[in-house]
């Protein structure tokens, strides 16, 4: 799941941020990714654990989305792995 495009950098963005709504969390991403490709790969790290969708009522319904703890375990897991790369993240990859 890690591998797939943007899904680190959401998780890594939703640690770095707390709960935030849509629009905020797809500004707060690196580069650009379209609101069709967010929402998928959103649903999909909620369907496993790693993401929870809240929604907060009033006037106006908006969601928000954190991580749940197996998300924070995850994020855990991708900061060792920069930290472990260093300064030269070709470290990592297949020789």
């Amino acid at each position: 799941m890690l591998a797939r495009e943007w899904t680190a950098h959401i998780i890594w963005t939703l640690r770095r941020n707390g709960p935030i709504r849509f629009g905020a969390l797809r500004r707060a991403l690196p580069g650009r990714i379209s609101a069709r490709v967010l929402s998928l790969r959103l649903k999909e790290l909620e369907d496993i654990g790693i993401v929870r969708r809240v929604e907060r009522g009033g006037k106006i319904l908006h969601v928000e989305y954190s991580l749940s703890a197996d998300g924070l375990q995850m994020d855990d897991a991708i900061l060792a792995l920069e930290q472990q790369a260093g300064s030269d993240p070709t470290r990592l990859t297949r020789r």
